[in-house]
């Protein structure tokens, strides 16, 4: 187990013993690990880390190990999915996901914004999942980095079992996978796209709270996962999968533009017609790719500066 007391952050690195040695990690990788250490399903297991197992800085080494993504997802026991450490919002959303996942079809669909406070539904959710702060919290789940991050796409698709923490929480996959897909096709969405509706709301304990920069929630992200999934596996490949994999997620983002086009690598690979040709055309293009994004930088670096002076001028 981790020991936070004996970690002394530096500009949100941390530093955690590896092979004998030290090595630094950053915060939400360290809180991860810590998680993972006290899981009793994952704990003495082998775990291949991106950010540890591959230099994140060197372009040459990335585009190498991007080979072995594919081997890698495909032959994982168990994918781990970590959305962060926990806060006042995951235990209520965890409740009302568990119980969602309890109703058939139809009740779920009988649960409407407007209707919570309706004696009928108030019998389907029992308890005091009528309460808007339990879809709030939900809400908020579906607000976390993870579901738009562009290389989780491919190693959803990619993986065979998955397992979802959040903080000391802990979900099964096709939980999310169901009530993402019942918000996405309910009254649901709309609500919780608009832009006032984490401007003031209410928590647990009844205490006032205003965000209006919150990020929208992806609540349809896990569903259509899933789809991807079944389609990609079911449907006749493709040699242009590298093309049909950005449009997928161009909804996802990275960090790092250059990493759309690593990110889903694998997909490309593992779906096309002639795998043994999708190598040299996807480097093709993923060089082709990094020129293009380093271009725009450079050009962007250079405009800048200008556009400030004369805007001082």
């Amino acid at each position: 187990m981790l020991d936070p007391s004996k970690v002394v952050p530096e500009d949100n690195w941390y530093e955690i013993e590896l092979n004998g040695g030290t090595f630094k990690v950053l915060e939400n990788l360290y809180y991860a690990l810590d998680r993972i250490s006290r899981s009793d399903s994952l704990h003495g297991q082998y775990i291949w880390i991106d950010a540890i197992c591959i230099s994140q800085s060197d372009l040459v080494e990335r585009a190498l190990q991007v080979e072995l993504i594919l081997k890698i997802y495909a032959s994982a026991q168990k994918l781990v999915i970590w959305l962060g450490p926990g806060d006042e919002h995951v235990e209520p959303a965890g409740k009302l996901v568990h119980h969602l996942n309890l109703l058939d079809e139809d009740s779920r669909r009988a649960i409407l914004p407007e209707s919570l406070s309706n004696p009928d539904v108030e019998r389907i959710l029992v308890s005091e999942y009528h309460k808007v702060e339990y879809w709030t919290a939900l809400a908020r789940l579906f607000c976390r980095a993870w579901f738009r991050r562009a290389w989780v796409v491919q190693e959803v698709l990619l993986s065979e079992q998955s397992i979802v923490l959040c903080g000391e929480h802990e979900f099964a996959w096709q939980d999310l996978v169901t009530v993402s897909g019942f918000l996405a096709n309910s009254p649901w969405y709309n609500v919780f796209a608009k832009p006032t509706f984490f401007a003031a709301e209410t928590k647990i304990d009844g205490t006032r709270t205003y965000d209006k920069h919150r990020m929208r929630p992806h609540l349809n992200g896990p569903a259509k996962l899933k789809a991807a999934k079944k389609t990609l596996r079911g449907k006749a490949a493709e040699d242009d999968m590298l093309l049909l994999s950005l449009i997928r997620s161009r909804r996802y983002t990275c960090s790092d533009q250059r990493d759309k086009a690593f990110s889903l690598y694998g997909l490309a690979k593992k779906f096309a017609n002639h795998p043994e040709r999708v190598g040299s055309r996807v480097i093709t293009s993923l060089r082709n790719y990094l020129l293009i994004v380093e271009t725009v930088h450079l050009h962007a670096d250079s405009t800048l500066p200008t556009r400030h002076r004369s805007t001082q001028g």
